[in-house]
Protein backbone atom coordinates (compact mmCIF):
# COMPACT_ATOMS: atom_id res chain seq x y z
CA UNK A 1 0.00 0.00 0.00
CA UNK A 2 2.75 2.48 0.80
CA UNK A 3 4.98 1.58 -2.08
CA UNK A 4 1.96 2.20 -4.24
CA UNK A 5 0.91 5.22 -2.73
CA UNK A 6 4.83 6.40 -3.25
CA UNK A 7 5.01 5.36 -6.94
CA UNK A 8 1.79 7.22 -7.84
CA UNK A 9 2.99 10.52 -6.17
CA UNK A 10 6.59 10.37 -8.02
CA UNK A 11 4.53 9.81 -11.41
CA UNK A 12 2.13 12.34 -10.76
CA UNK A 13 4.69 14.66 -9.39
CA UNK A 14 7.38 14.06 -12.95
CA UNK A 15 4.42 14.24 -14.93
CA UNK A 16 3.73 17.61 -13.26
CA UNK A 17 7.10 18.55 -13.70
CA UNK A 18 7.40 17.26 -17.33
CA UNK A 19 4.58 19.32 -18.37
CA UNK A 20 5.43 22.76 -16.47
CA UNK A 21 9.28 22.26 -18.63
CA UNK A 22 7.19 22.66 -21.46
CA UNK A 23 5.81 25.77 -21.07
CA UNK A 24 2.09 24.70 -18.80
CA UNK A 25 1.83 26.28 -15.75
CA UNK A 26 1.67 23.78 -13.18
CA UNK A 27 5.11 23.89 -11.84
CA UNK A 28 3.19 24.74 -8.58
CA UNK A 29 0.79 22.24 -8.28
CA UNK A 30 4.11 20.18 -8.95
CA UNK A 31 5.56 20.77 -5.79
CA UNK A 32 3.16 20.19 -4.07
CA UNK A 33 2.77 16.62 -5.62
CA UNK A 34 6.60 16.40 -5.17
CA UNK A 35 5.79 17.22 -1.15
CA UNK A 36 3.48 14.46 -1.09
CA UNK A 37 5.76 12.18 -2.95
CA UNK A 38 8.65 13.00 -0.15
CA UNK A 39 6.30 12.77 2.68
CA UNK A 40 5.52 9.48 1.49
CA UNK A 41 9.03 7.97 1.12
CA UNK A 42 9.33 8.98 4.27
CA UNK A 43 6.73 6.85 5.59
CA UNK A 44 8.05 3.99 3.56
CA UNK A 45 11.91 4.45 4.72
CA UNK A 46 10.46 4.54 8.24
CA UNK A 47 8.32 1.48 7.93
CA UNK A 48 9.54 -1.48 9.56
CA UNK A 49 9.43 -4.07 7.00
CA UNK A 50 9.29 -3.44 3.04
CA UNK A 51 8.95 -7.02 0.97
CA UNK A 52 10.57 -7.75 -2.53
CA UNK A 53 7.98 -6.66 -4.31
CA UNK A 54 7.98 -3.38 -2.78
CA UNK A 55 11.67 -2.97 -3.53
CA UNK A 56 10.56 -4.00 -6.99
CA UNK A 57 7.81 -1.33 -7.30
CA UNK A 58 9.16 1.53 -6.55
CA UNK A 59 12.89 1.63 -8.11
CA UNK A 60 11.18 0.77 -11.17
CA UNK A 61 8.70 3.37 -11.10
CA UNK A 62 11.78 5.53 -10.12
CA UNK A 63 13.83 4.48 -13.01
CA UNK A 64 10.93 5.57 -15.46
CA UNK A 65 10.82 9.09 -13.81
CA UNK A 66 14.68 9.38 -13.73
CA UNK A 67 15.06 8.62 -17.56
CA UNK A 68 11.82 11.28 -18.59
CA UNK A 69 13.29 13.94 -16.31
CA UNK A 70 16.92 13.09 -17.96
CA UNK A 71 15.14 14.44 -21.66
CA UNK A 72 13.03 16.98 -20.11
CA UNK A 73 14.73 20.94 -20.35
CA UNK A 74 15.66 22.24 -17.02
CA UNK A 75 12.59 23.84 -15.00
CA UNK A 76 14.08 24.27 -10.93
CA UNK A 77 17.66 25.53 -11.91
CA UNK A 78 19.47 26.74 -14.82
CA UNK A 79 22.91 26.22 -13.00
CA UNK A 80 23.33 23.70 -15.47
CA UNK A 81 24.33 25.95 -18.16
CA UNK A 82 26.91 27.52 -15.80
CA UNK A 83 28.28 23.94 -16.01
CA UNK A 84 28.28 23.79 -19.42
CA UNK A 85 30.65 26.98 -20.29
CA UNK A 86 33.27 26.22 -17.63
CA UNK A 87 33.34 22.88 -19.37
CA UNK A 88 33.82 24.15 -22.74
CA UNK A 89 36.40 26.85 -21.43
CA UNK A 90 38.52 24.36 -19.74
CA UNK A 91 38.14 21.79 -22.91
CA UNK A 92 39.58 24.77 -25.26
CA UNK A 93 42.79 24.88 -22.61
CA UNK A 94 41.46 28.43 -21.08
CA UNK A 95 40.93 28.49 -17.09
CA UNK A 96 37.45 28.91 -16.46
CA UNK A 97 38.37 31.29 -13.65
CA UNK A 98 39.85 33.83 -15.88
CA UNK A 99 36.47 34.97 -17.57
CA UNK A 100 32.88 35.70 -16.27
CA UNK A 101 30.62 34.09 -19.04
CA UNK A 102 29.65 37.58 -20.46
CA UNK A 103 33.56 38.65 -21.68
CA UNK A 104 33.99 39.60 -25.00
CA UNK A 105 37.02 37.11 -24.81
CA UNK A 106 35.17 34.19 -25.07
CA UNK A 107 32.26 35.17 -26.91
CA UNK A 108 32.90 33.37 -29.88
CA UNK A 109 34.01 30.11 -27.95
CA UNK A 110 30.90 29.37 -26.39
CA UNK A 111 28.33 30.92 -28.38
CA UNK A 112 24.63 30.75 -27.25
CA UNK A 113 25.19 29.64 -23.97
CA UNK A 114 26.71 32.65 -22.09
CA UNK A 115 22.82 34.15 -22.80
CA UNK A 116 21.59 31.06 -20.80
CA UNK A 117 23.88 31.53 -17.63
CA UNK A 118 22.64 33.20 -14.73
CA UNK A 119 24.54 36.41 -13.40
CA UNK A 120 26.92 36.21 -16.51
CA UNK A 121 29.26 38.81 -15.18
CA UNK A 122 30.23 36.74 -12.39
CA UNK A 123 33.22 34.26 -12.72
CA UNK A 124 32.83 30.69 -11.57
CA UNK A 125 32.25 29.61 -8.07
CA UNK A 126 32.93 25.84 -8.86
CA UNK A 127 36.36 24.21 -7.19
CA UNK A 128 38.69 21.97 -9.61
CA UNK A 129 36.71 18.61 -8.90
CA UNK A 130 33.58 19.75 -10.60
CA UNK A 131 35.85 21.42 -12.95
CA UNK A 132 37.38 18.20 -14.08
CA UNK A 133 33.80 16.52 -14.58
CA UNK A 134 32.47 20.00 -16.64
CA UNK A 135 35.64 19.41 -18.96
CA UNK A 136 34.63 15.78 -19.12
CA UNK A 137 31.56 16.25 -20.65
CA UNK A 138 32.58 18.70 -22.66
CA UNK A 139 35.03 16.21 -24.58
CA UNK A 140 32.09 14.63 -25.59
CA UNK A 141 30.06 18.06 -26.91
CA UNK A 142 29.33 19.37 -23.62
CA UNK A 143 25.37 19.03 -24.39
CA UNK A 144 22.84 18.94 -21.36
CA UNK A 145 21.69 15.91 -22.01
CA UNK A 146 25.57 14.38 -21.49
CA UNK A 147 25.57 16.61 -18.47
CA UNK A 148 22.69 14.72 -17.16
CA UNK A 149 23.55 11.76 -17.84
CA UNK A 150 26.90 12.24 -15.75
CA UNK A 151 25.03 13.42 -12.95
CA UNK A 152 22.57 10.44 -13.40
CA UNK A 153 25.41 7.91 -13.35
CA UNK A 154 27.08 9.54 -10.27
CA UNK A 155 23.85 8.93 -8.36
CA UNK A 156 23.11 5.22 -9.33
CA UNK A 157 26.76 4.78 -8.78
CA UNK A 158 25.89 5.72 -5.25
CA UNK A 159 23.19 3.96 -4.93
CA UNK A 160 25.04 0.70 -5.20
CA UNK A 161 27.60 1.51 -2.83
CA UNK A 162 25.27 2.47 -0.39
CA UNK A 163 22.89 -0.81 -0.66
CA UNK A 164 26.16 -2.56 0.51
CA UNK A 165 24.59 -1.68 3.87
CA UNK A 166 22.26 -4.10 5.70
CA UNK A 167 18.87 -3.51 4.89
CA UNK A 168 17.32 -5.73 7.63
CA UNK A 169 14.14 -6.27 6.08
CA UNK A 170 13.74 -2.57 5.33
CA UNK A 171 13.94 -0.42 1.86
CA UNK A 172 17.66 -1.29 1.02
CA UNK A 173 19.81 1.82 1.50
CA UNK A 174 20.65 2.57 -1.53
CA UNK A 175 16.68 1.81 -3.59
CA UNK A 176 15.82 4.58 -0.99
CA UNK A 177 18.10 6.99 -2.33
CA UNK A 178 17.68 6.23 -5.91
CA UNK A 179 13.86 6.62 -5.27
CA UNK A 180 13.98 9.64 -3.48
CA UNK A 181 12.08 12.60 -4.99
CA UNK A 182 15.08 15.14 -4.06
CA UNK A 183 17.40 13.32 -6.26
CA UNK A 184 15.12 12.74 -9.08
CA UNK A 185 14.92 17.13 -9.54
CA UNK A 186 18.04 18.03 -8.42
CA UNK A 187 19.89 15.02 -10.17
CA UNK A 188 17.64 14.14 -13.19
CA UNK A 189 15.34 16.94 -13.61
CA UNK A 190 17.84 19.73 -12.95
CA UNK A 191 21.27 17.91 -13.28
CA UNK A 192 22.87 20.01 -10.09
CA UNK A 193 26.70 19.37 -9.77
CA UNK A 194 25.90 18.00 -5.79
CA UNK A 195 25.34 14.82 -7.36
CA UNK A 196 28.67 14.62 -8.03
CA UNK A 197 29.50 14.20 -4.20
CA UNK A 198 26.62 11.24 -3.80
CA UNK A 199 29.15 8.41 -4.84
CA UNK A 200 31.99 9.93 -2.51
CA UNK A 201 29.42 10.23 0.41
CA UNK A 202 28.31 6.84 -0.49
CA UNK A 203 31.95 5.18 -0.30
CA UNK A 204 32.89 7.10 2.83
CA UNK A 205 29.73 5.86 4.46
CA UNK A 206 30.59 2.20 3.53
CA UNK A 207 34.20 2.46 4.14
CA UNK A 208 33.24 3.50 7.80
CA UNK A 209 30.71 1.15 8.50
CA UNK A 210 33.71 -1.88 8.15
CA UNK A 211 31.73 -3.52 4.86
CA UNK A 212 33.76 -6.21 4.02
CA UNK A 213 33.52 -5.12 0.41
CA UNK A 214 35.79 -2.08 0.91
CA UNK A 215 37.37 -3.25 4.10
CA UNK A 216 39.41 -6.52 3.79
CA UNK A 217 42.92 -6.41 4.84
CA UNK A 218 41.91 -8.82 7.29
CA UNK A 219 40.44 -12.24 8.24
CA UNK A 220 37.81 -9.55 10.66
CA UNK A 221 37.30 -7.25 7.98
CA UNK A 222 39.69 -4.31 9.61
CA UNK A 223 41.38 -2.46 7.19
CA UNK A 224 44.87 -0.75 9.36
CA UNK A 225 43.89 2.26 10.62
CA UNK A 226 46.09 4.41 8.49
CA UNK A 227 44.81 2.94 5.58
CA UNK A 228 41.10 3.44 6.86
CA UNK A 229 42.41 6.78 7.67
CA UNK A 230 44.43 7.63 4.40
CA UNK A 231 40.99 6.48 2.52
CA UNK A 232 38.69 8.71 4.44
CA UNK A 233 41.06 11.89 3.21
CA UNK A 234 41.10 10.69 0.39
CA UNK A 235 37.52 11.11 -0.07
CA UNK A 236 36.91 13.62 2.06
CA UNK A 237 39.33 16.06 0.15
CA UNK A 238 37.43 14.51 -3.12
CA UNK A 239 34.50 15.12 -2.26
CA UNK A 240 35.29 19.34 -0.96
CA UNK A 241 36.69 19.56 -4.75
CA UNK A 242 33.22 19.17 -5.81
CA UNK A 243 31.74 21.34 -3.35
CA UNK A 244 33.94 23.17 -0.22
CA UNK A 245 31.82 22.75 2.71
CA UNK A 246 32.29 18.45 2.91
CA UNK A 247 35.89 19.62 4.20
CA UNK A 248 33.68 19.84 6.90
CA UNK A 249 32.38 16.41 7.50
CA UNK A 250 36.38 15.71 9.11
CA UNK A 251 34.33 16.89 12.35
CA UNK A 252 32.51 14.25 11.41
CA UNK A 253 35.40 10.99 12.55
CA UNK A 254 35.57 12.33 15.68
CA UNK A 255 33.12 9.80 17.50
CA UNK A 256 35.53 7.07 16.71
CA UNK A 257 38.93 8.76 16.54
CA UNK A 258 41.44 10.13 18.93
CA UNK A 259 41.68 13.87 18.59
CA UNK A 260 44.87 13.71 16.64
CA UNK A 261 44.33 11.04 13.98
CA UNK A 262 41.22 13.37 13.45
CA UNK A 263 43.56 16.00 13.01
CA UNK A 264 45.88 14.36 10.44
CA UNK A 265 42.79 13.22 8.71
CA UNK A 266 41.93 16.57 8.02
CA UNK A 267 45.23 18.13 7.50
CA UNK A 268 45.61 15.52 4.44
CA UNK A 269 42.33 16.15 3.06
CA UNK A 270 42.82 19.97 3.14
CA UNK A 271 46.71 19.21 1.36
CA UNK A 272 44.43 17.23 -0.74
CA UNK A 273 42.14 19.59 -2.14
CA UNK A 274 44.81 21.91 -1.92
CA UNK A 275 47.03 20.34 -4.59
CA UNK A 276 43.66 19.75 -6.65
CA UNK A 277 44.05 23.33 -7.39
CA UNK A 278 47.19 23.43 -8.53
CA UNK A 279 46.35 23.45 -12.16
CA UNK A 280 44.36 26.39 -11.68
CA UNK A 281 46.62 28.42 -9.75
CA UNK A 282 47.59 30.40 -13.27
CA UNK A 283 44.36 32.44 -12.32
CA UNK A 284 45.56 33.36 -8.84
CA UNK A 285 43.22 35.22 -6.83
CA UNK A 286 40.67 34.65 -9.05
CA UNK A 287 40.80 30.73 -8.20
CA UNK A 288 37.90 30.88 -5.90
CA UNK A 289 35.72 32.66 -8.78
CA UNK A 290 32.66 34.89 -7.31
CA UNK A 291 32.51 32.97 -3.98
CA UNK A 292 33.48 35.67 -1.67
CA UNK A 293 30.41 37.76 -3.36
CA UNK A 294 27.91 34.20 -3.74
CA UNK A 295 28.34 34.31 0.46
CA UNK A 296 28.35 37.83 1.08
CA UNK A 297 25.26 39.39 -0.42
CA UNK A 298 23.11 35.92 -1.60
CA UNK A 299 20.20 35.07 0.45
CA UNK A 300 17.40 32.26 0.08
CA UNK A 301 15.21 30.29 1.68
CA UNK A 302 17.06 30.99 4.95
CA UNK A 303 15.80 29.85 8.05
CA UNK A 304 16.36 30.51 11.49
CA UNK A 305 19.59 32.45 10.04
CA UNK A 306 17.06 34.85 8.82
CA UNK A 307 15.55 35.57 12.09
CA UNK A 308 18.65 35.98 13.85
CA UNK A 309 19.27 38.66 11.50
CA UNK A 310 16.42 40.35 11.75
CA UNK A 311 16.33 40.07 15.75
CA UNK A 312 19.64 41.06 15.67
CA UNK A 313 19.47 44.35 13.30
CA UNK A 314 15.89 45.35 14.89
CA UNK A 315 18.06 45.14 18.76
CA UNK A 316 20.87 47.21 17.34
CA UNK A 317 18.28 50.12 15.64
CA UNK A 318 16.53 49.95 19.28
CA UNK A 319 19.60 50.82 21.22
CA UNK A 320 20.31 53.62 19.02
CA UNK A 321 23.28 52.23 17.43
CA UNK A 322 25.10 54.29 14.41
CA UNK A 323 24.01 53.53 11.11
CA UNK A 324 27.94 53.01 10.57
CA UNK A 325 30.27 51.92 12.56
CA UNK A 326 34.14 51.74 12.69
CA UNK A 327 35.47 48.61 13.79
CA UNK A 328 38.71 49.44 15.65
CA UNK A 329 40.73 45.90 15.04
CA UNK A 330 39.82 46.39 11.24
CA UNK A 331 41.26 50.15 11.09
CA UNK A 332 44.42 48.88 12.76
CA UNK A 333 44.76 45.89 10.32
CA UNK A 334 44.40 48.42 7.51
CA UNK A 335 46.59 51.08 9.17
CA UNK A 336 49.33 47.69 9.58
CA UNK A 337 49.06 47.50 5.65
CA UNK A 338 48.55 50.70 4.34
CA UNK A 339 45.22 49.92 3.07
CA UNK A 340 42.57 53.03 2.55
CA UNK A 341 39.07 53.46 2.03
CA UNK A 342 37.14 56.47 0.87
CA UNK A 343 34.47 57.20 3.73
CA UNK A 344 32.23 60.28 3.59
CA UNK A 345 34.45 61.53 0.53
CA UNK A 346 37.90 61.12 2.40
CA UNK A 347 40.78 58.55 2.04
CA UNK A 348 41.06 56.57 5.25
CA UNK A 349 42.66 53.49 7.07
CA UNK A 350 39.69 53.33 9.60
CA UNK A 351 37.29 50.19 8.51
CA UNK A 352 33.42 51.16 9.29
CA UNK A 353 30.52 48.24 9.08
CA UNK A 354 27.32 48.70 8.51
CA UNK A 355 24.51 48.00 10.58
CA UNK A 356 23.13 45.80 8.54
CA UNK A 357 26.86 44.06 8.30
CA UNK A 358 26.80 43.19 11.55
CA UNK A 359 23.47 42.20 12.23
CA UNK A 360 24.67 39.62 9.53
CA UNK A 361 27.18 38.51 11.81
CA UNK A 362 24.33 36.79 14.06
CA UNK A 363 23.90 33.66 12.43
CA UNK A 364 27.09 33.35 11.38
CA UNK A 365 28.14 33.21 15.03
CA UNK A 366 25.03 30.76 15.54
CA UNK A 367 26.63 28.83 13.00
CA UNK A 368 29.63 28.40 15.02
CA UNK A 369 27.96 27.91 18.02
CA UNK A 370 26.22 25.36 16.39
CA UNK A 371 29.47 23.78 14.90
CA UNK A 372 31.21 23.57 18.28
CA UNK A 373 28.03 21.97 19.94
CA UNK A 374 27.60 19.59 17.07
CA UNK A 375 31.65 18.51 17.65
CA UNK A 376 31.11 18.20 21.37
CA UNK A 377 28.13 15.86 20.96
CA UNK A 378 30.09 13.82 18.52
CA UNK A 379 32.92 13.11 20.77
CA UNK A 380 31.04 12.69 23.96
CA UNK A 381 28.81 10.17 22.57
CA UNK A 382 31.11 8.55 19.83
CA UNK A 383 28.40 9.18 17.10
CA UNK A 384 28.28 7.21 13.94
CA UNK A 385 29.92 8.46 11.40
CA UNK A 386 26.63 8.74 9.40
CA UNK A 387 25.15 10.00 12.60
CA UNK A 388 27.72 12.68 13.16
CA UNK A 389 28.03 14.05 9.59
CA UNK A 390 23.70 14.57 9.98
CA UNK A 391 24.46 16.71 13.00
CA UNK A 392 27.38 18.45 11.21
CA UNK A 393 25.79 19.12 8.09
CA UNK A 394 22.61 20.51 10.11
CA UNK A 395 24.43 22.61 12.35
CA UNK A 396 26.29 24.20 8.97
CA UNK A 397 22.68 24.84 7.17
CA UNK A 398 20.40 25.20 9.83
CA UNK A 399 21.65 28.95 10.17
CA UNK A 400 23.20 29.85 6.42
CA UNK A 401 22.03 32.47 4.71
CA UNK A 402 21.33 30.31 1.24
CA UNK A 403 19.53 27.20 1.11
CA UNK A 404 19.15 25.75 -2.10
CA UNK A 405 17.15 22.47 -2.04
CA UNK A 406 19.93 20.56 -3.83
CA UNK A 407 22.36 21.20 -1.09
CA UNK A 408 20.96 18.58 0.89
CA UNK A 409 21.54 15.79 -1.90
CA UNK A 410 24.85 15.92 0.64
CA UNK A 411 22.69 14.84 3.93
CA UNK A 412 20.60 11.89 2.85
CA UNK A 413 22.84 9.55 1.67
CA UNK A 414 24.05 10.02 5.77
CA UNK A 415 20.32 10.27 6.74
CA UNK A 416 18.86 7.12 4.77
CA UNK A 417 22.36 5.34 6.43
CA UNK A 418 21.63 6.49 10.30
CA UNK A 419 18.07 6.70 9.99
CA UNK A 420 18.25 10.14 11.62
CA UNK A 421 14.68 11.43 11.83
CA UNK A 422 15.45 14.91 11.71
CA UNK A 423 17.84 14.86 8.47
CA UNK A 424 14.94 12.67 6.75
CA UNK A 425 12.34 15.37 7.60
CA UNK A 426 14.53 18.06 6.47
CA UNK A 427 14.92 15.85 3.39
CA UNK A 428 11.16 15.59 3.09
CA UNK A 429 10.25 19.32 3.43
CA UNK A 430 13.06 20.49 1.47
CA UNK A 431 10.75 20.54 -1.20
CA UNK A 432 8.74 23.54 -0.45
CA UNK A 433 12.25 25.58 -1.78
CA UNK A 434 11.16 24.79 -4.87
CA UNK A 435 7.88 26.60 -4.67
CA UNK A 436 9.47 29.72 -5.40
CA UNK A 437 11.20 29.20 -8.92
CA UNK A 438 8.09 26.93 -9.78
CA UNK A 439 5.96 30.20 -9.17
CA UNK A 440 8.42 31.99 -11.42
CA UNK A 441 7.75 29.56 -14.18
CA UNK A 442 3.96 29.56 -13.79
CA UNK A 443 4.25 33.32 -14.25
CA UNK A 444 4.74 35.05 -11.14
CA UNK A 445 7.08 37.11 -8.97
CA UNK A 446 10.12 35.99 -7.22
CA UNK A 447 9.05 35.91 -3.66
CA UNK A 448 11.08 33.78 -1.46
CA UNK A 449 8.34 33.26 1.26
CA UNK A 450 8.26 33.60 5.05
CA UNK A 451 5.03 30.76 4.87
CA UNK A 452 6.62 28.65 2.80
CA UNK A 453 10.06 28.70 5.04
CA UNK A 454 8.04 28.44 8.16
CA UNK A 455 5.94 25.30 6.74
CA UNK A 456 9.76 23.89 5.69
CA UNK A 457 11.64 24.50 8.90
CA UNK A 458 9.09 23.76 11.34
CA UNK A 459 8.86 20.67 11.02
CA UNK A 460 12.43 20.14 11.09
CA UNK A 461 13.10 22.04 14.86
CA UNK A 462 10.32 19.97 15.87
CA UNK A 463 12.15 16.87 15.22
CA UNK A 464 15.17 18.27 16.17
CA UNK A 465 13.75 18.84 19.81
CA UNK A 466 11.78 16.18 20.36
CA UNK A 467 14.63 14.03 19.39
CA UNK A 468 16.93 15.93 22.29
CA UNK A 469 14.11 15.97 24.86
CA UNK A 470 13.72 12.19 24.38
CA UNK A 471 17.08 10.63 23.84
CA UNK A 472 17.50 9.11 27.16
CA UNK A 473 20.45 9.74 29.50
CA UNK A 474 21.67 12.10 26.75
CA UNK A 475 23.95 9.71 25.83
CA UNK A 476 23.34 7.42 22.55
CA UNK A 477 24.61 3.59 21.87
CA UNK A 478 27.42 3.68 19.49
CA UNK A 479 25.80 2.52 16.19
CA UNK A 480 28.56 0.62 14.28
CA UNK A 481 28.54 3.12 10.88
Amino acid sequence: MHSAAFAALIVCSTALSVAAAQGTPVARAAVVCLLSASLAHLALVLRSRSSRHDVVIVVMTALACHIALLVTPLLYSDDAWRYLVDGTLSAAGINPFAYPPDSPKIAALIGELSERVNHPHMPTIYPPGAQAAFAANAVFGATLLGWKLIAFAALCAGALVLNRLPADGRLPKGAALFCHPLALIAVSGNANVDALGIPVVCALIVLMHGHRSLRSASRRHDAPPVTTDGMAAALIGAAASIKLFPLALVAALAGRRKLGRTIVVSMAAAALLCLSYLPLAGAGAKMFGSLGTYVEIWRYNDGAGALAHTATERALTAAGVAESLEVPLLSRLNEARGVTTVYNGEATHKAFRSRQELAALAPKALTILALIAAFISIRRRRLSLAHAACLVLLAFWLFAPVIHPWYLLWLLPFALAADHRTSLVWCATIALAFYTPAAVADGLPWTDSAAIRLAEYLPVWFTLGAGLVMRPGGRSRPVPA
